[in-house]
């Protein structure tokens, strides 16, 4: 019998992302598929580094490999796995790495997983200085990594609060955000959604550094040339108007918004505090103040106020406005004048119809016309190179606004927003970075639409290379186009992934080329969609794969795979086969010509197994296997073909031993006849063997050269090989030398033995006896002073003995290192570690005795245990270091392997390098002059260098030019220290040294606001004199002194009774109305209240007799009957006994509950049949987990009764333990109830694969609605704020109840800039 290998497994796509693989896959016949295996290790590895992964075979066109490492390169290989293969995990890991394997294996090689966004950037953009508007905070974000979508969060505390600032793909691995002025941190985490919805959520990485947010606009500049002038306005009482003029220019600085103008009344020496000032606003370089202060001190502020609304520098001047020439010294003297005389500056008209102005050219700025409304502002000119009518104009009669210049404000609502021709130039609609004529080629991100000409619109969205742009004609796409989810298709794309084959003897070049429409590779020819079928030769068949989009976008891959191999070819190797013919009956049938007939090509291969038999295989069956040669038994002796008693095609599992002389493994090469490998288990010489074919570099140089070298063997005597030609290079360690390899190793280079190496010991100990003490001298090992040394003394021990008894006996050892001078005595011996006692472990194994004699026992004791001391600077010397070994009971003891070693991990070199500057010294040097190629050398020097400039002054470097002498340009006669230069400094030019005399005299007004003095006098007299001191009086205004106080009582009132007051009212008697002659306490009172009006005290007769017939009148009820019951001789009913006109009641035996089990979202009972004979039906109660509440859930026909009965329970809706009782029932008796419970715990109820998605003014809510019949309906709650970070369930609300599978919510106009966030729930039954 062959069993047949499962189809192949066929890759149809693969997708990756962080943590795990999709692979989808093809859905082969084959019934006896168990599952899928998947064996995973990192690119380029050796196979028995992978790991396998086993998925059942359930979701048959997928699987999933996950626990993978985001980043990383890995191979793997795929196959689908029959029944008889996969209960083994040893043999599935072995069919992976065996030659002759019967599963089918897929390899997908170098396949990198997904890298997760990085933040590898944060740049405050910087915003245009000429900006109109108010400018944003915008960061630039850059990353790396491959991911799909990513969310993006911004933090101000360090993420115990955040912010998601963008949640989608990224383009160009850069994103800009606006954000409020802050300081912010930023993490993005990275997620990728398979086909199927399942989301990979990669790592999430924080950027570093703080980042300071803000506009980075500057001040704008300030104010110049502030000029003042005033007018009288003569009205009903005379005013002045203050008029102010300065000049402005943007310059290098931020564009300004408006200028504050203030004026505040001053007294010329206090500060002024500016929030009390008159405030006003100006749009221009000019302003006037109406009806200021007449002779008064005034001081002005002059502040230019940027779009970021930060002020520039202020502009001050002070004003004193006044008509008298006298006033003229004053400080910021206007002299004021009429407001007639200005009228030859600037004019205004007022008639009927018209107010008109005029400036000082005769020119109109303003007109507004009575008759119609219509208003005009400014006056005709040229505004951004184009002529205008005027700047303002407002049809009233059209309802026409015209505007020809910016208009600021901050939100404009309109019905319709039409673009017209104002003033002869194209209309557009834009973002400030645009330009306003060539904003539709413009590259920056922004919006442009509008008329290019009369009849041409054009309407341009993106930046340069990610668009939506329609020219007048053609609409045009750039870059991809997604709706909804981000990861989502690209709206119109189409995918196509190919798999692409060729047959070769060597790998080919990686493809390149193909498209969606013809993805054919086009470097080189051969590449086919089919599976090539390999003829016999060296060819293999290897494969690449692509996946291509319609419009070149991702998800398209840039390249192909590099060529995996698929299949290997070449001539056939060893097989399995069979062969069946009725005729075939004895031995004489098992010939070499029949054995070759059941061959493909009648051609035996080394390693090939045929199996002939009757067609009725148990009448007569033989297998044999070819291995070349003559062998033995007849009837193949000549043929090459060796016979075999039993063979077992497919696996064995053995779960006891296998006992054999001999298990051997071959494989041959290509030409079936030279063995490649071979590995041995046999009970002679070689124990085990184990040999490969391998380049040995001691038979010649040519690594082509192969032969078959012995690379591990033990033998019976206990002696072992390791060849290192069979290892890799990365597997040989200094700790794996041995001392004789160490030992070549220096010899072979010349190498100085100064310190170092390995020594070691392996080999027998000896024979311990009782108490005895095992000792083993290491030859000296040499050390150098300064060289860390780290002994590690190891000892795999292990011994054994046989005994007639089966309890081994216990027994203890104790390891010591110990260590000396190789010129030191043996009593000088310094232990440096010990083990302590180890108790050692035993096995034990029973050996039969001969014929008449009793059993044998061996008992094996082994140990293993390392002795490393502390790492130590040894003084430079020969060093004898030895192992010693005790045991408290060696009766048990044959003998001792040991393996013992000593290494010195810091060996020097044998040529000495400390005269020679190292590498970091020369570096140094290289640096102490600058070379004259230095390109830093100026043509300022014309002289050639003819050497090397010095960086530093070397030392006790001599200079000669050290002449100097007093004077300028020369040494300073007295150090001039920074004291003096502070004093200096605080001196004003021109000082002098003038002091106030003591006394003065003042003839006229002292002007002052304060004069301090110890006395003053007033006309000769001292004010102490002079006046009363405020506070030594009360004014006679004082609130204190009050009219006459009103009439006061005549009597008071008492609050209380006095002490020891006398009532002589006390009087009393027994009687109605009086006192009670026996006190009526409450517990009379209730007895009172307890015995009925006209109660008597009648007694039941004990025994009473019926004569005649009893009637069920409302005397005789059931109460009655039940509590003292009726007893008679005999019962009669229509004058026949009842005895013969019922059946008697009869006991039912109660079933029983066998099981109850929970099966998905219902409860299985089984139910075990009642004892009783004439049960006609069975009965099933549950209280559904209330508790109480006891209703029939199901009924068990008399057909349907069997010994083992079993009900399937759906009636609850509720979660928590779920009673049942279940009942026999014979002629209508019932059974006493067979009772259990079981715990029902309800399924979480959650919907599945919710997606949010923002239109313009709603949201659309899908989801999906698990299978359950606990779901009574769905609820949509939302909660709506300005700030993301206050958005809770609690807030919420609820929007939608009802089954859909979708809700669309509308936004409101209020919430339209507010955060939105949903919780969709499930409301059970």
């Amino acid at each position: 019998m062959i069993n047949k290998q499962p189809a192949i497994f066929n890759i149809e796509q693969l997708e990756v992302g962080y943590s795990k693989i999709r692979v989808i896959h093809n859905t082969p016949s084959d019934i006896d598929i168990a599952s899928r295996s998947v064996w995973v290790k990192a690119a380029g590895a050796n196979q028995s580094t992978a790991n396998r992964v086993d998925t059942a075979y359930i979701s048959k066109d997928h699987l999933y490999v996950d626990t993978l490492t985001a980043g990383t390169s890995y191979d793997f290989s795929f196959s689908l796995v029959d029944a008889f293969v996969s209960t083994s995990s040893v043999l599935l890991n072995a069919q992976y790495t065996g030659v002759e394997s019967v599963l089918s294996i897929t390899e997908q090689n170098a396949v990198s997983m997904k890298t997760p966004c990085t933040i590898t950037s944060v740049i405050n953009v910087n915003n245009d200085q000429e900006q109109i508007g108010s400018p944003a905070s915008t960061v630039q974000i850059t990353f790396a990594g491959t991911a799909a979508t990513s969310l993006v969060e911004a933090s101000t505390d360090n993420f115990s609060t955040s912010e998601v600032i963008y949640t989608g793909a990224i383009s160009d691995n850069i994103i800009a955000i606006t954000l409020s002025a802050n300081t912010y941190k930023f993490r993005v985490t990275s997620y990728f959604t398979f086909s199927d919805g399942v989301v990979d959520t990669g790592s999430t990485d924080t950027f570093s550094t703080a980042v300071s947010v803000s506009d980075n606009i500057t001040d704008p500049a300030a104010a110049t040339g502030l000029t003042a002038s005033a007018v009288k306005i003569l009205d009903n009482i005379a005013s002045h108007n203050l008029k102010l003029d300065w000049s402005w220019a943007l310059g290098s600085t931020s564009q300004k918004q408006n200028t504050l103008v203030q004026y505040i009344e001053y007294d010329g020496t206090s500060a002024v505090n500016w929030t009390n000032a008159v405030s006003e606003i100006s749009l221009g370089t000019d302003h006037t103040f109406n009806s200021v202060p007449y002779r008064k001190h005034l001081k002005v502020r002059v502040q230019v106020q940027g779009w970021n609304n930060n002020p520039s520098t202020s502009l001050y001047a002070e004003v004193f406005i006044s008509e008298d020439t006298a006033d003229s010294t004053k400080t910021g003297y206007i002299l004021a004048v009429d407001g007639e005389s200005l009228s030859a500056n600037t004019k205004v008209y007022i008639d009927s119809r018209y107010i008109q102005g005029f400036d000082t050219s005769a020119d109109k700025t303003f007109e507004f016309d009575a008759a119609t409304g219509n208003v005009t502002i400014g006056k005709a000119g040229t505004y951004n190179g184009t002529s205008v009518a005027v700047p303002f104009q407002f049809d009233a009669v059209n309802s026409i606004l015209n505007i020809s210049g910016q208009v600021i404000t901050d939100e404009i609502v309109a019905a319709d927003f039409v673009m017209g021709w104002l003033g002869g130039s194209p209309p557009s609609f834009r973002t400030s970075n645009r330009n306003a004529t060539t904003g539709y080629s413009g590259t920056t991100e922004g919006l442009w639409m509008g008329y290019t000409d009369a009849s041409t619109f054009k309407f341009a969205l993106g930046d340069s290379t990610q668009y939506i742009k329609w020219n007048g004609s053609q609409l045009s796409i750039s870059g991809s186009v997604t709706i909804g989810d981000p990861t989502g298709p690209t709206l119109g794309q189409q995918q196509k992934s190919v798999m692409y084959y060729k047959a070769g003897t060597t790998a080919p070049n990686t493809p390149t080329g193909g498209t969606f429409a013809s993805p054919t590779p086009t470097n080189e020819t051969g590449w086919t969609t089919s599976i090539p079928t390999l003829a016999t030769g060296p060819d293999n068949a290897y494969l690449s794969q692509r996946t291509f989009t319609s419009d070149a976008a991702a998800p398209q891959d840039s390249s192909w795979t590099a060529p995996g191999l698929f299949t290997a070819g070449g001539a056939r190797g060893a097989g399995n086969y069979s062969k069946t013919n009725a005729s075939w009956t004895s031995d004489s049938n098992f010939t070499t010509t029949n054995v070759n007939s059941a061959l493909p090509d009648g051609v035996p291969v080394i390693g090939d197994i045929v199996i002939l038999s009757n067609t009725d295989s148990a009448t007569w069956n033989r297998t044999a296997r070819y291995v070349g040669g003559t062998v033995s038994p007849s009837p193949l002796a000549a043929g090459g073909w060796e016979r075999f008693t039993l063979v077992i095609n497919g696996n064995a599992l053995v779960t006891g031993t296998v006992v054999a002389d001999n298990f051997e493994a071959i494989s041959y090469a290509a030409d079936n006849t030279t063995v490649e490998s071979t590995v041995k288990l046999n009970k002679g010489n070689d124990l085990i063997f184990a040999a490969a074919s391998v380049w040995n570099p001691d038979d010649g140089s040519d690594p082509t050269v192969k032969s078959l070298e012995t690379i591990f063997q033990i033998t019976k005597d206990g002696d072992g090989i390791i060849d290192g030609k069979a290892v890799s290079v990365r597997s040989i360690f200094p700790s794996s030398f041995s001392e004789q390899a160490v030992d070549y190793i220096q010899n072979a280079i010349g190498a100085t033995v100064n310190s170092g190496g390995l020594k070691s010991y392996n080999g027998p100990s000896g024979t311990l006896t009782n108490n005895s003490i095992l000792q083993k001298n290491l030859n000296p090992l040499t050390h150098v002073n300064g060289n860390p040394t780290t002994i590690s003394g190891g000892g795999l021990v292990s011994f054994s003995n046989d005994y007639s008894y089966s309890t081994p006996v216990a027994a203890n050892i104790t390891m010591t290192l110990n260590r000396r001078l190789s010129s030191q005595t043996q009593s000088q011996t310094v232990q440096i570690a010990t083990t302590g006692s180890v108790a050692v472990t035993t096995s034990s194994v029973q050996q039969q005795g001969a014929q008449g004699e009793p059993s044998e026992w061996t008992h094996s004791y082994y140990w293993n245990e390392t002795l490393t001391p502390t790492a130590e600077d040894l003084t430079s010397g020969d060093y004898v270091y030895d192992i010693r070994i005790s045991c408290s009971n060696t009766s048990v003891i044959d003998s001792v392997g040991l393996t013992f070693s000593v290494e010195e991990q810091v060996v020097t070199a044998g040529v000495d390098l400390s005269d020679y500057a190292t590498e970091a010294e020369v570096d140094t040097k290289l640096l102490d002059y600058v070379l004259d190629t230095d390109s830093r050398l100026t043509n300022a020097r014309t002289a050639t260098l003819t050497g090397n400039l010095l960086k530093a002054v070397p030392t006790n470097a001599l200079f000669t030019d050290t002449t100097y002498s007093v004077g300028d340009g020369g040494l300073t006669e007295k150090d001039f220290t920074a004291t003096l230069k502070t004093k200096l400094d605080g001196i004003a030019t021109s000082a002098n040294n003038y002091s106030l005399p003591s006394n003065f005299t003042v003839t006229g007004s002292i002007g002052a606001t304060t004069i301090a003095a110890s006395t003053f006098t007033e006309g000769g007299t001292s004010l102490v004199n002079k006046y009363q001191a405020i506070g030594s009086y009360v004014g006679n205004s004082d609130t204190r002194l009050s009219n006459a106080r009103t009439a006061t009582l005549t009597g008071n009132l008492l609050k209380a009774v006095p002490t020891n007051a006398l009532f002589t009212d006390t009087t009393y008697s027994v009687g109605d109305g009086g006192l009670t002659e026996k006190d009526f306490t409450a517990t009379l009172k209730t007895k009172l209240d307890g015995i009925a009006t006209s109660a008597n005290n009648y007694t039941l007769p004990s025994t009473f007799s019926v004569t005649g017939s009893i009637s069920a009148g409302s005397a005789m009820n059931a109460y009655a009957m039940n509590a003292y019951g009726i007893s008679a001789t005999t019962f009669t009913e229509g004058g026949v006994n009842l005895v013969s006109k019922y059946q008697a009641i009869v006991s039912v035996n109660a079933p029983s509950i066998t099981s109850t089990t929970v099966v998905d979202e219902t409860i299985e009972i089984v139910i075990g049949a009642s004892t009783f004979s004439g049960v006609d039906h069975y009965e099933v109660w549950s209280d559904g987990a209330t508790g109480s509440d006891y209703s029939l859930i199901a009924r068990i026909a008399e057909e349907d009764i069997a010994s083992s009965m079993s009900i399937i329970d759906t009636s609850f809706e509720i979660a928590g333990t779920i009673a049942y009782r279940v009942y026999a029932i014979s002629n209508g008796t019932y059974s006493t109830a067979a009772t259990d419970t079981q715990v029902f715990v309800m399924p979480t109820l959650d919907v599945v694969n919710l997606s949010i998605i923002p239109d313009l003014n709603v949201y659309h809510i899908e989801y999906n609605i698990p299978d359950t019949r606990f779901i009574d309906h769905i609820e949509i709650y939302v909660d709506k704020h300005a700030v993301l970070g206050s958005l809770s369930r609690s807030n919420a609300v609820l929007s939608y109840s009802g089954n859909n599978k979708q809700h669309t919510y509308s936004i409101s106009n209020l919430n339209l800039e507010n955060f939105h966030q949903f919780w969709v729930e499930i409301v059970s039954t």
